[in-house]
């Protein structure tokens, strides 16, 4: 098939698994970013080796394009499992405060400032749809 076919044509099934495919289980996600595409690395806690100790297992990447297609099927499948059970509650605290730019920083790229804004709207709007996921105010 031609690779405009491939772009374009129906969706590809999904229900061949060759014979070394795993199933694992991750409660901990670490990003990689790069220039060209996302790593992502999962792993469990294991409190048994300390307190906050991760074990990672497995790394995936990902080109841009599809970690933003990623992005698009896990909110619609988020979106459909709290309709179907309801709303789920983020522990508190672990959506941390974005660190402010310092000057240095804002020195060295004209655009960090344009992407605090950014990343600040896309948090915001995670806390005003779960507000007990915010992390408590330092006094």
């Amino acid at each position: 098939m031609p690779a405009s076919d491939a772009q374009t044509g129906p969706a590809l099934s999904s229900d061949f698994r060759r014979e070394a495919f795993k199933n694992e289980f991750a409660d901990n996600v670490f990003f990689e970013p790069t220039a060209w595409d996302l790593k992502l690395v999962f792993g469990q806690v294991d409190t048994h080796l300390g307190p906050n100790t991760v074990v990672q297992h497995t790394g995936i990447t990902l080109p841009w394009s599809q970690a933003k297609v990623l992005l698009y099927f896990l909110e619609l499948h988020v979106a459909a499992h709290e309709l179907t059970n309801g709303r789920m509650l983020i522990p508190q605290g672990l959506i941390p405060e974005l660190p402010i730019p310092d000057k240095e920083m804002l020195d060295q790229d004209p655009n960090v400032m344009r992407m605090y804004r950014t990343l600040s709207k896309v948090r915001e709007r995670f806390i005003a749809n779960n507000p007990e996921a915010e992390a408590p105010k330092k006094k």
